[in-house]
């Protein structure tokens, strides 16, 4: 049986190792929303519950992204086959941009190369 890299679910997760893992994050809305539809809190307590939802979900969708650029540097596939991967920063979203165009021109290019640049059939 395969054995689990040990860093793996963190990939995803906060550098600051008090910042909630995607995981953690889910769960405390979860709790949040719990807690807000049992209608038991006062209002204080509500705001203050349904602030943290928001806080909660906001890392999600931070991890979501992090996590989605992950794949995208691990999709880079040049023409030849081979595979380039690198380590995603955060600041690295401009970069994304401007590497995701160059792919979209070399598959535009290559798929061009099969067609007669004529247009007709025979």
């Amino acid at each position: 049986m395969a054995r689990k890299k040990q860093g793996s679910k963190d990939n995803v997760s906060a550098k600051d190792p008090n910042e909630p893992t995607f995981e953690q994050a889910m769960k405390a809305v979860e709790k949040s929303v719990h807690d807000l539809e049992g209608g038991q809190l006062e209002l204080g307590e509500a705001l203050r519950v349904y602030e943290q939802g928001v806080t909660m979900i906001r890392r999600c969708h931070q991890l979501l992204q992090d996590a989605e650029r992950q794949v995208e540097l691990l999709m880079e596939v040049h023409e030849d086959g081979s595979v380039e991967t690198q380590s995603f920063e955060a600041g690295q979203a401009e970069s994304l941009t401007v590497k995701q165009e160059a792919r979209s021109r070399r598959r535009s290019v290559s798929k061009e190369a099969d067609v007669d640049s004529e247009g007709r059939l025979f």
